[in-house]
């Protein structure tokens, strides 16, 4: 059996594959395989910036590159594919119609009953038993106020900490942390927050991924994950155990997470204690708000224009006209 020559073409490492050890290729290979770690441009030669983005390189001859070409990143070893930012925004859409409608039905299932309660109030001819019932029925409802919350937070991060959503699942898209882990508690945690921070300015941070060298928004960033296809093997986490976190950020990110998440619980309970809890007090509370928030035509003293006045013509005088 010949050894073909060393500037033989080979075959690229497969998608979900791993990576062949340093050192059990040919130099020339090694060489051919070079791509840069940052934005995946080829390094042809042994240049010691990257032509494309300028990150220094040298060094990295001596040790090698993994096979990672444009589009596509090494996590422990093993080489993704990874996700476009239309195929994650299609899992957002997907994700975003399951679990508003399960909030929907139990938001219709809560609010029903309250509106039917506020309809003599509306109407204008409710007596004191129709107030009160009006207020036991907001106190029924508030009683869900703080559970949904609660319940809300848990699945997103829960998604987070996982990897894992229905449009992910869909679609063939997990999120993996530089180490090829899930995200574990704190990178989920860092980004579950860092999402707010991606949506604030025009979602210029979804967008990011669109034109970033690792398709990263900038909460993947914050949590050092990336968003990969799964391969037809499916996913080939590292066998040894997830640390907590891997970088001084995401823990940063999760703390913030923590402070957010109790501020956010402190004012849904603040919320809830001061719901009405008898008629009287929901009718004091609906006359504060009509005295804070007048109506137009109470507040307007300016009267309406008026058109030219028209004089009555008698009958007689039309006749005498014509």
């Amino acid at each position: 059996m010949t050894t073909p020559p060393d500037d033989a073409p080979r075959e690229p490492t497969p998608f979900g594959a791993p990576t062949p050890p340093i050192g059990s290729s040919p130099a020339s290979d090694l060489l051919a395989q070079r791509f840069c770690a940052v934005c995946g441009a080829p390094l042809p030669g042994n240049p010691r910036f990257c032509p494309s983005c300028g990150t220094e390189v040298a060094g990295m001859a001596a040790r090698g590159v993994p096979f990672a070409p444009r589009g596509s990143v090494v996590l422990a070893g093993t080489t993704y594919e990874l996700s476009g930012w239309w195929r994650r925004f299609a899992a957002v859409l997907i994700d975003g119609f399951v679990i508003s409608s399960l909030f929907a039905a139990l938001a219709v299932t809560v609010l029903v009953p309250v509106l039917t309660a506020f309809s003599p109030i509306i109407e204008g001819a409710a007596s004191d038993a129709d107030w009160d019932v009006a207020a036991a029925a907001l106190q029924r409802a508030a009683v869900w106020f703080l559970p949904v919350t609660i319940l809300s937070t848990a699945i997103g991060l829960a998604f987070e900490v996982y990897g894992w959503s229905f449009g992910k699942a869909t679609l063939g898209v997990r999120v993996l942390r530089g180490d090829g882990h899930r995200p574990g508690l704190v990178h989920g945690a860092a980004r579950s927050i860092g999402k707010s921070v991606s949506g604030a300015i025009l979602f210029l941070g979804y967008l990011w991924a669109a034109w970033d060298p690792k398709r990263q928004t900038w909460h993947d960033k914050f949590a050092d994950t990336y968003v990969v296809r799964v391969p037809a093997g499916g996913l080939v986490l590292p066998s040894t155990a997830a640390p907590l976190s891997t970088t001084t950020a995401s823990r940063i990110w999760a703390g913030l997470w923590v402070l957010s998440m109790l501020y956010n619980f402190l004012s849904a309970s603040q919320f809830t204690s001061q719901i009405p809890r008898t008629g009287v007090e929901l009718r004091t509370a609906i006359e504060r708000l009509e005295a804070d928030f007048p109506s137009d035509f109470e507040t307007d003293p300016t009267p309406l224009p008026r058109g030219p006045r028209i004089e009555a013509i008698a009958p007689a005088e039309v006749d005498r006209t014509l």
